[in-house]
């Protein structure tokens, strides 16, 4: 989980548990495709987990169910990797983490580990024990391009930025170089 927390490309998602950790993160410039929108997804781990596979805990890291999604990643031989998959299809767990990292306890870090390439935007919501209408356990809420910048100023104000949500050095002097300049007497 934590390559995931650094960029690794991973069957890991992560999370927080802050929404204003998640409205930094949306609020961040893509240099690839500027002017998008961002998004933060916000879900009840409990009642995802309840979907996925029938109970409402959180998982651990080192779970048996955690593990074999995890260890997917590493087979070498195709049939093997199929059929693991097909075990798992369409299935995502809540994993609640250990705070083992700086930036995974400032950043409020949870994860969902997927076991294939499902969207959860596309998966329909079943109810095991819950009667319908129960709330969803996923929703999507929209942060327009051109608040961005406004929203990032005002998480700053508020302490929500890069330096504090990175604390590494290199994030400290990209924000003090970012800061406006104080004049002299």
């Amino acid at each position: 989980m934590l390559g995931r927390h650094y960029g690794l490309p991973t069957r890991i998602v992560d999370w927080s548990w802050s929404p204003l950790v998640a409205l930094y993160f949306a609020a961040q410039e893509d240099k690839n495709t500027p002017g998008i929108d961002g998004c933060i997804w916000a879900l009840e781990p409990g009642r995802m987990n309840l979907q996925m596979m029938g109970d409402r805990r959180f998982l651990a890291a080192d779970e048996p169910r955690v593990l074999d999604i995890a260890e997917i990643a590493f087979e070498s031989s195709m049939d093997a990797f199929h059929a693991k998959t097909s075990v798992f299809v369409d299935k995502t767990f809540a994993v609640g983490t250990r705070e083992i990292d700086p930036r995974v306890l400032v950043q409020q870090g949870a994860f969902t580990i997927h076991a294939d390439g499902a969207d959860l935007a596309d998966l329909d919501y079943v109810y095991p024990r819950d009667p319908p209408p129960a709330p969803p356990w996923r929703r999507v809420f929209r942060v327009p391009s051109a608040s961005k910048s406004w929203l990032l100023e005002v998480l700053g104000a508020v302490g929500i930025r890069k330096s504090s949500l990175f604390p590494d050095l290199g994030a400290l002097a990209e924000d003090i170089k970012l800061r406006p300049m104080l004049s002299g007497p």
